[in-house]
C-alpha cells in the first residue's frame, strides 16, 4: 500500500497543469454592456459560485454547464470541461487574477474552444461590473473581451 500513494500523487499531479497568460483570442464585441449604477453597494463575490453564461460574446455549449467559486483568495470550477483552480486578488472595480491549473482531459472541439477563450480571459487583471441587483456578473479584459456569470 505505501509503494501505491507515491504512485497515486505522481498520477495526479502529472493530470494537472499551469495555464499560461498570454494574449488569447482577438477581441470580439460584447454581446451586452455591464451598468454600474452610481451609488450602488459593492456587491462581495466571497463564498459565491457563479454559472458562466458566455465567453468573449459567445454563448455556452456542451451539455455540462461551466461553474466558478469564488471563496477566500481561491477560484475553483469547471470549464465545461476540465476542472480549474488559482488565485485572485479583489478590489472594488477590478480582479487580478494570478495562474490557473487544470486537469487537462480532452473534450469536443467547441468545447475545448470555450475552455481556450476562458483560460485565456482569466489571465491578469480584468474590470468586474455588476448588473440586475448583483445577480449577473461582468468580466472585462484590457482587450474588451468579455466573461459574463449569473448565480
Amino acid at each position: 500500500m505505501k509503494k501505491l500513494a507515491p504512485l497515486a500523487l505522481a498520477a495526479l499531479i502529472s493530470g494537472c497543469t499551469i495555464i499560461p497568460q498570454g494574449d488569447g483570442p482577438p477581441p470580439r464585441t460584447p454581446v451586452e454592456e455591464p451598468v454600474t449604477l452610481p451609488g450602488a453597494s459593492p456587491v462581495s463575490i466571497d463564498g459565491t459560485q457563479w454559472s458562466i453564461e458566455s465567453v468573449g460574446g459567445i454563448a455556452i455549449v456542451g451539455d455540462t454547464p461551466p461553474l466558478v467559486t469564488f471563496s477566500d483568495g481561491r477560484i475553483a470550477g469547471s470549464s465545461g470541461c476540465n476542472r480549474f483552480s488559482g488565485t485572485y486578488d479583489l478590489n472594488a472595480t477590478a480582479i487580478t487574477f494570478g495562474p490557473i491549473a487544470a486537469t487537462k482531459m480532452a473534450c469536443p472541439g467547441p468545447v475545448m474552444a470555450q475552455e481556450t477563450r476562458l483560460f485565456g480571459l482569466l489571465t491578469g487583471t480584468l474590470g468586474m461590473a455588476f448588473r440586475d441587483e448583483g445577480m449577473i456578473l461582468i468580466l472585462t479584459a484590457a482587450n474588451g473581451q468579455t466573461v459574463m456569470l449569473s448565480r
